[in-house]
């Protein structure tokens, strides 16, 4: 049996004193895979996101990375893991005023290469992802004054400069106009030319999942993971598909044409 990239075993999590937002999750994640975690709103998809991205600890349960523990308490304390985890797995949350927070769109791109490269290389490797990005008029703009569709594709700017070899998305297509939308994903087309690159993507989007990934997790409203699954399998499921609330009664036959 091939070793999980992801190993999670029993996961719940929960804030203190409010009710459990994953509960008993159990997934296994292989390196190379497009990964849907689908499921409806509030079932669970960021927490899980959250906790492969090692920005939350599970409240019971655990999380392996290549068989390692993967922790806030491990990334902080060992400098040799948190480099090289920080360094392999990108990611993009839904809401990108999240994620930015430096001065000028250059700066953003510019910072994570600046933590890992020298500063030649890291500078270089900024202008060659604002051509690529098509931001070099915004490049000397702050990013909290760009549009929703800008903000995005400066996060993901800023997230692929990294050339990451894990890619977690946070509903990546949510709010954009059809524009950006088709911009991100043929950004995400070209990351997936390169062999073995993983990308794990939360969303609860049926029409867009195609284009997204190819294997699903479907989350239930209860918070659990109910299968994991090839993604055609569980389109082609209408009967799940009510039951976890990502359609209704009267969606199903435009489910099924989709998925034939």
């Amino acid at each position: 049996m091939v070793a999980p990239l992801f190993d999670i075993r029993a996961a719940t999590f929960c804030h203190s004193g409010r009710p459990p937002s994953l509960e008993g999750a159990t997934l296994r994640v292989l390196g190379g895979e497009r990964l849907l975690l689908l499921g409806a709103n509030g079932a669970g998809k960021s927490t899980l996101l959250n906790l492969l991205g090692g920005l939350l600890n599970p409240t019971s349960g655990e999380v392996l990375f290549e068989n390692r523990p993967l922790s806030l308490s491990e990334l902080e304390h060992n400098s040799e893991f948190r480099r090289e985890f920080r360094s392999r797995v990108g990611i993009l949350f839904q809401n990108s005023d999240t994620q930015l927070f430096c001065p000028t769109v250059r700066e953003e791109i510019a910072f994570g290469p600046l933590q890992f490269l020298s500063r030649d290389e890291a500078l270089a490797r900024t202008e060659k992802t604002l051509v690529t990005f098509d931001l070099e008029a915004l490049a000397s703009e702050p990013p909290y004054a760009l549009s929703g569709g800008e903000k995005k594709r400066v996060a993901l700017a800023a997230t692929l400069v990294m050339e990451p070899e894990i890619l977690l998305l946070d509903e990546p297509t949510a709010n954009l106009d059809p524009r950006t939308r088709d911009f991100f994903l043929d950004a995400l087309s070209e990351f997936n030319r390169t062999p073995g690159r993983t990308v794990i993507t939360a969303t609860h989007n049926l029409q867009i999942a195609p284009l997204l990934g190819s294997n699903c997790a479907l989350l239930t409203p209860q918070h659990g993971i109910a299968l994991h699954a090839p993604l055609e399998k569980v389109l082609e499921n209408e009967d799940v598909l009510l039951q976890v609330n990502l359609v209704g009664r009267r969606m199903r036959e435009q489910v099924s044409d989709r998925s034939h």
